[in-house]
């Protein structure tokens, strides 16, 4: 990794943990700057605006857990499962990433430039799920059923977020998401 993408990464990461931590009162360039070890320039160099910086660093994390290369080959039931326990142990171990999410996505009810951002970056994440499911679901489902079914993984695992956040109910949540795989592959082996 050079050097530069050394220091996005922390940037990014750095931006997570103190949006996650701290909340939107606690996310300024200069507090950003120093947890990231990084100079208010070196931010700004990287991104166009704060707001702009957990964006990226949702879009990283979303992408790698919706579309990992080593899952390619994985049936529907096992990519669907893997989701589920990413988003478990995502709460369980880095709470600060989802309280994070959870801060933005408020955020961005409130500032239309923001709005939009989201907007754009949650279809991508629409585009790569659905790419993720079409190559795992029956080549004679019709469109829409397919559209719908991308959108109940959404919103199943948003909602899945923020009750384990807000209401800690890890086993429960896990049979839930065990019902909605059993929805979309019944059969077991798809």
């Amino acid at each position: 990794m050079k050097k530069g993408e050394h220091t996005k990464m922390a940037i990014l990461e750095a931006a997570l943990d103190l949006l996650g931590n701290h909340g939107p009162d606690g996310f300024t360039a200069a507090a950003l700057a120093q947890a990231a070890g990084v100079s208010k320039a070196t931010l700004f160099h990287h991104f166009a605006t704060l707001d702009l910086i957990p964006l990226a660093a949702f879009e990283q994390v979303w992408l790698k857990a919706l579309a990992p290369e080593q899952l390619a080959d994985v049936p529907l039931r096992a990519y669907l499962e893997g989701l589920g326990q990413e988003l478990i142990v995502t709460a369980r171990e880095r709470r600060a990433f989802l309280n994070a999410y959870f801060v933005f996505f408020t955020q961005a009810l409130f500032s239309p430039p923001l709005r939009q951002r989201l907007v754009e970056s949650s279809q991508t994440m629409h585009r790569v799920l659905r790419e993720a499911l079409l190559a795992k679901l029956p080549a004679s489902m019709p469109a829409a059923t397919l559209e719908a079914t991308v959108h109940l993984v959404e919103l199943a695992l948003d909602g899945m977020g923020l009750h384990l956040l807000v209401l800690s109910e890890e086993q429960d949540l896990a049979r839930a998401w065990t019902r909605l795989i059993d929805l979309i592959a019944p059969d077991g082996d798809a």
